[in-house]
């Protein structure tokens, strides 16, 4: 497996165990969250859970395609960006161990997009 395909399959995998868990623990991830939201984690799970397959089909047709790569690229980068965003300004309360959490995905995700955007030059297409 070339390494783009690993880091794509990766952020597929990512993406949509994180998308189920949010579904799935909806209740608990408001506990730790400190936040009483019913339909927040829900909806980012689906979203997810959707864009691990838009992930998945772009790794399984279109491997090739810089466009798509960076796609993904950049909206994996727009979730780092809002993760600062709510370091920075706060707009809901969260609990200290929700900004850990929060972290540390965020760091993994930038990871992804830095090493998908690097292994897309082997890539043929734009």
């Amino acid at each position: 497996m070339n390494e783009l395909k690993k880091w794509l399959t990766i952020n597929s995998l990512f993406s949509s165990s994180s998308g189920i868990l949010m579904l799935v623990l909806n209740q608990y991830l408001q506990r730790i969250f400190g936040f009483n939201i019913s339909f927040f984690f829900p909806a980012i799970g689906i979203n997810l859970i959707l864009f691990a397959a838009f992930v998945f089909f772009v790794r399984k047709h279109h491997l090739h395609n810089k466009k798509w790569i960076y796609t993904i690229c950049i909206l994996d980068a727009l979730w780092v960006i809002g993760s600062v965003i709510l370091f920075i300004i706060h707009p809901v309360m969260i609990s200290p161990t929700a900004y850990i959490i929060t972290g540390i995905v965020a760091i993994f995700v930038g990871i992804m997009a830095i090493m998908q955007f690097k292994t897309a030059d082997h890539t043929s297409t734009i």
